[in-house]
């Protein structure tokens, strides 16, 4: 349970802001709450939580891009990817809901992801789709450019340079058969 919020959430993903002296004076948490509609974020100065935002019934994971001015979260009751822009204070507008597949089973159950390190392409892992979804992030575009099998539950993704790590059960496929 996170201090200072309602009995019964349950926060299941965290992310440290980058440093962004424009957006806040030093880093910042947020945390997903489970199954309650919003997420929090905490001062790492004195652990108090200093807003909320709306995220939509079941965010998971979230990932902040490089500078710090977006957030990226999966929503798995709607199968997508929120985005959201944030601006001094720090402050939190969602700007896009990012389909994470082609198909109802290629979108379900959005999990883990992860920036390229160019922070152009954000990779998205969907459990029970088997898929990574690699979606178009440069500019604000927000658009899927691929969706990749893996050969299984896909659980986690991460970008590490050039390369892509996915787990999850009997995957042995890469990333990059785009």
């Amino acid at each position: 349970n996170v201090a200072g919020q309602p009995r019964g959430t349950r926060p299941v993903g965290v992310a440290v802001s980058p440093l962004n002296p424009a957006i806040s004076p030093r880093p910042y948490v947020v945390v997903a709450n489970q199954y309650a509609n919003f997420a929090s974020v905490i001062d790492t100065g004195n652990d108090a939580v200093i807003r909320t935002f709306e995220t939509g019934f079941y965010g998971e994971d979230l990932v902040f891009n490089s500078t710090g001015t977006r957030l990226y979260l999966t929503d798995r009751f709607k199968d997508q990817v929120r985005a959201f822009r944030i601006d001094p204070g720090p402050s939190f507008t969602q700007i896009a809901e990012i389909p994470v597949g082609a198909t109802d089973l290629d979108r379900s159950n959005p999990r883990d992801l992860d920036i390229s390190a160019n922070g152009a392409t954000l990779y998205v892992a969907t459990t029970l789709g088997h898929t990574i979804a690699a979606i178009d992030i440069a500019g604000d575009a927000n658009t899927p450019i691929a969706f990749m099998p893996v050969g299984g539950l896909a659980t986690d993704v991460k970008v590490a340079g050039r390369w892509g790590i996915v787990s999850g059960h009997s995957t042995g496929n890469v990333m990059n058969q785009r």
